[in-house]
């Protein structure tokens, strides 16, 4: 039995006895030891010695080159093509507005990358991140379908090209960034799996997501290929996150009634959310079979399933080693200002 149960109940008079043991003893004692043994510890907060060999990551490449200066123009550069010879002496004489121009053209043609404000902050992350060994982790229920729904989306494009592909597992790096792409059978690839048939670009006809613009390039880069392709698809929402869904709109719509039925006046809200997230006949009715709240009923006459050609986007882009050496260059500052950076600051 423990002293303090020996004593009775004042508790308050067992503490301060061992305040007063602990001061004599000039060290504190554990009141409620575990037996945790610690051991192998990293004590000190500080990063590498420094960044000039650090490695950036393909996937978020992209948030560094918002300081990509941008190219004239067709219009632009034909002017500046004309106005240069005239300045050059052959022809007539610029006047004073386009001489003004002309300048300012050849401003912008002249123009260096540089670092701007939201690449720095990206850098000062990627310094904490490193000193403090935590990060930031993002989770969404896209990604969570994405992740999840990873080898259905490969295996849906192997079917659409009759030829089976594998998901990549080699990572590799060069001197300035390192990735793993999805797939690298004689082009690099790389999927998206869109969460429902609202977020599938469809009727997008260019890839203008400079994230994936870079993380193509520097996969090409790193396996040597010349070409890449991102592919978004749809593929059958799983059915843990169909619930999630459910649960939430349930929560801000009062879709069920106490004993978990669906209100028959939501009942076509729901058909059209579910067919927003599920494209094949099968897999709606594995759902529904799984599902406490959904019946297959409810969908007869207002689900279509959808052919695979309606379930695939595919961008192709080819190798740019202009935006390579921009890249490149664009590492060299960023090491360098990440070098300058002291997050242990007060």
């Amino acid at each position: 039995m423990s002293e303090f149960l020996k004593q009775g109940a004042d508790y308050s008079n067992y503490l301060d006895k061992l305040q007063a043991e602990e001061k004599a003893a000039k060290k504190p004692r554990n009141r409620f030891p575990k037996q945790v043994q610690a051991g192998g510890f990293n004590t000190t907060l500080a990063g590498r010695e420094n960044y000039d060999n650090y490695l950036f990551r393909c996937h978020s490449f992209g948030r560094l080159m918002g300081g990509i200066p941008k190219p004239l123009t067709d219009d632009q550069a034909k002017t500046y093509a004309a106005y240069h010879e005239r300045f050059m002496g052959i022809g007539r004489e610029l006047t004073e507005n386009q001489e003004r121009t002309y300048y300012d053209l050849g401003g912008k043609l002249r123009a260096k990358i540089k670092l701007e404000t939201g690449a720095k902050s990206f850098c000062e992350e990627l310094v904490r991140e490193d000193v403090f060994r935590r990060r930031k982790i993002v989770e969404t229920k896209y990604m969570d379908k994405g992740i999840e729904m990873e080898d259905a989306s490969i295996k849906l494009y192997s079917q659409f090209i009759g030829e089976e592909l594998h998901k990549n597992t080699e990572r590799k790096l060069n001197e300035y960034w390192i990735g793993e792409c999805d797939n690298a059978q004689g082009k690099v690839r790389d999927f998206k799996t869109s969460w429902e048939h609202s977020t599938f670009p469809r009727a997008v006809p260019e890839l203008k997501n400079s994230l994936y613009e870079w993380q193509l390039q520097l996969y090409m880069d790193l396996w040597m290929m010349e070409e890449a392709e991102l592919i978004y698809t749809l593929v059958d929402t799983p059915i843990r996150l169909v619930e999630d869904e459910l649960r939430r709109m349930d929560w801000k719509y009062n879709l069920l009634t106490m004993d978990g039925t669906l209100r028959h006046e939501h009942i076509p809200f729901v058909v059209e959310k579910v067919c927003n997230m599920m494209y094949t006949e099968e897999g709606l009715v594995e759902l529904c079979e799984m599902s406490g709240t959904l019946e297959i009923e409810w969908f007869s006459g207002g689900f279509v399933e959808l052919p695979i050609e309606q379930r695939i986007k595919v961008f192709h882009t080819h190798r740019n080693e202009k935006m390579l050496r921009q890249g490149r260059e664009m590492v060299k500052l960023a090491r360098d200002y990440m070098n300058k950076i002291n997050v242990l600051a007060a």
